[in-house]
């Protein structure tokens, strides 16, 4: 299974500043990640950026590539060997087509009875929120004063809690502190630049309660999380953890698609 977008976004969340960097040449970075049992991977070159999940980089394992001087991101699919190839404009233009879409699905619904309207959200695999409803999303950040160490480094717990509910849980240590801080923090401040075009678009659409942008509060985190725990209706759920960064030379061969993969582009798939 490859890596869905969400999933993107809350890897990034693990590293990104708010504000991004330019990009300068640093050293090559390798960074061990721990979810759910998996471990992932993620392999940093000046402006070059390889996400993976999965043990061992099986062919079940999720991948991504980002580029930031082309400001493109590439989805791996192993099973159906394919790299899906997204640029800002495209995220944007699908944001738009999936806003549109749910906008008509949601016009449908009124019309539907509450059976059928329950049948149509399940298909969905969440419920839609109604336009009615939707909301400015208000995030606060609540820095408790407790402490514990990961990878021998003193490490603050913060709380984003996003219209009054805890959303995040991070553990924070000072970006300076680590080997390899300041080209993690430079790499993803500028994917989480690319993304943020995403959710711009998203605004004006019924998905934009649809989504979290877990990256919004790291301008007030100031630091690195080295362990972030995700909740959801006020219960804990899926804890990642940083087990080591490393520097070494990289090439820029771990950066390229598989040889034999088709190319795709997501947005053209959808209707206009």
């Amino acid at each position: 299974m490859y890596l869905k977008t969400r999933d993107v976004l809350c890897v990034v969340a693990i590293f990104i500043a708010a504000v991004a960097l330019p990009f300068s040449a640093l050293a090559d970075v390798t960074v061990t990640i721990s979810s759910q049992g998996k471990t992932g991977e993620i392999l940093i070159k000046d402006s070059l950026v390889r996400m993976s999940e999965g043990a061992g980089g099986s062919d079940n394992a999720g991948e991504m590539i980002f580029n930031a001087k082309k400001q493109e991101l590439i989805a791996i699919d192993h099973e159906r060997k394919e790299a899906a190839i997204m640029t800002e404009a495209d995220l944007q233009k699908m944001g738009n087509q999936l806003g549109n879409m749910m906008a008509k699905m949601q016009e449908q619904m009124k019309n539907m009875s509450p059976e059928q309207r329950q049948m149509m959200q399940q298909m969905m695999g969440r419920a839609m929120p109604q336009a009615e409803s939707q909301q400015e999303v208000k995030l606060e950040v609540i820095k408790t004063g407790e402490t514990k160490e990961l990878l021998g480094k003193k490490c603050n717990r913060v709380i984003v809690e996003r219209n009054g509910e805890k959303a995040f849980e991070y553990w924070v240590a000072p970006k300076n502190s680590l080997e390899g801080g300041p080209e993690v923090v430079q790499a993803f401040a500028s994917l989480g630049e690319f993304f943020s075009g995403l959710f711009e678009a998203l605004k004006k659409t019924p998905m934009k309660q649809m989504l979290e942008n877990p990256y919004a509060a790291m301008e007030q985190i100031d630091g690195v999380p080295l362990e972030t725990t995700q909740y959801k209706n006020g219960k804990a759920g899926r804890v990642t953890t940083i087990v080591s960064l490393t520097k070494g030379t990289l090439s820029e061969e771990n950066f390229a698609i598989p040889s034999g993969f088709k190319t795709v582009r997501p947005a053209d798939r959808l209707p206009g």
